[in-house]
């Protein structure tokens, strides 16, 4: 399979963000946000009203509580989180609304979006990173899996349909996203295909090690090239590690994380889901979730020692696959800014 440089999460880039973003951080005040919210609430539920029914205007409050009830279950601490993730799923309702008329087509939208919110949780349930995949095959595959056991996720039998998906060819594909992108250090490169080639080889406690140890560098590769078109102020770094309570420095690979999705102008749902994993499981602190999930801090330092396995391995392999999106989004932005009237 031949990685052909297609961003899966919200191909459009608006550059014009770039230019608004770089001026100023105001977005983390809640209330202005949350009177928004209460307006894509209001307009979203008057929309609606004439074209449907009872019952679907039940599924679709039935939808929303569910997804409430998600982002309260993972999000508690974080209001702006949880703002977020219920306004873009209520927006891409209202837009879609919009649009059509159509009893149907509205029915067929408003089933979209809930499929991408009921996939988003299945994955954090499971602990696979599997954030990108929010419009594939391995979305349909999971979610049926979700129904036919009574609405409940059975790890077991999930986790044999990831490991299915995630085969040689896909693996592959993701091996050259990452070298086709040309953000990376090429000596880098070399070491993550050598990892790859050893994953394949069933030799995993030499592979994790490696893909352990090259997250970070990827992480920075980004941000370097971020760095060259997109800026953030001293200020707004520091009011960024703060929005996500993170006691690091802005320099850290969780404050060049944390920057490099804070520049992407689409998707906050799933950039949001990838970053928390990085920062509470991949970086984590503590060793809670170390007997099911790689600790990359943990692995270098030598304390943990249950990562050889296929599992463990392509939970970092995914983690690569993220930052590899990025880096080509990040490459995008740039072409499109270099192509633009004004200077940030």
């Amino acid at each position: 399979m031949h990685y052909d440089g297609i961003i899966r999460i919200q191909s459009s880039i608006n550059v014009n963000y770039l230019q608004s973003m770089s001026k100023s951080m105001d977005y983390i005040k809640m209330q202005s946000r949350v009177n928004e919210l209460k307006k894509v609430v209001n307009n979203t539920i008057n929309a609606m009203m004439p074209i449907c029914t009872p019952s679907y205007m039940e599924s679709f409050s039935n939808a929303v509580a569910l997804f409430q009830n998600s982002i309260i279950k993972n999000y508690a601490q974080n209001s702006i989180d949880a703002y977020e993730n219920l306004k873009y799923f209520l927006s891409d309702c209202m837009a879609g609304i919009q649009k059509t008329i159509s009893y149907g087509s509205s029915v067929s939208v408003l089933h979209k979006a809930y499929e991408k919110s009921l996939f988003l949780r299945i994955a954090d349930e499971i602990g696979f990173p599997i954030y990108l995949e929010i419009d594939s095959e391995l979305k349909d595959r999971l979610i049926t899996s979700y129904r036919e056991n009574g609405g409940q996720c059975n790890k077991k039998e999930m986790r044999e349909i990831i490991l299915d998906y995630y085969n040689d060819d896909y693996i592959g594909w993701i091996l050259n996203g990452i070298k086709n992108v040309h953000v990376f250090d090429t000596e880098r490169i070399v070491l993550i295909e050598e990892g790859i080639e050893t994953y394949q080889l069933g030799l995993y406690g030499s592979s994790a090690s490696l893909f352990a140890t090259q997250l970070s560098g990827m992480i920075k590769d980004v941000y370097e090239e971020l760095s060259t078109f997109y800026r953030l102020s001293n200020k707004e770094k520091q009011e960024l590690l703060i929005s996500y309570n993170q006691n690091c420095t802005p320099d850290s690979e969780k404050g060049m994380l944390l920057q490099i999705v804070n520049s992407q102008p689409q998707g906050f749902m799933i950039w949001n889901k990838a970053v928390r994993h990085f920062l509470n499981i991949i970086y984590a602190t503590k060793e809670n979730n170390i007997a099911v999930q790689p600790n990359r801090n943990l692995i270098c330092h030598g304390k943990q020692t249950n990562y050889n396995t296929k599992e463990m391995n392509l939970k970092l392999i995914l983690c690569m696959d993220i930052i590899a999106e990025l880096a080509w989004r990040v490459k995008n932005m740039k072409e499109e800014y270099s192509g633009s009237s004004f200077n940030i």
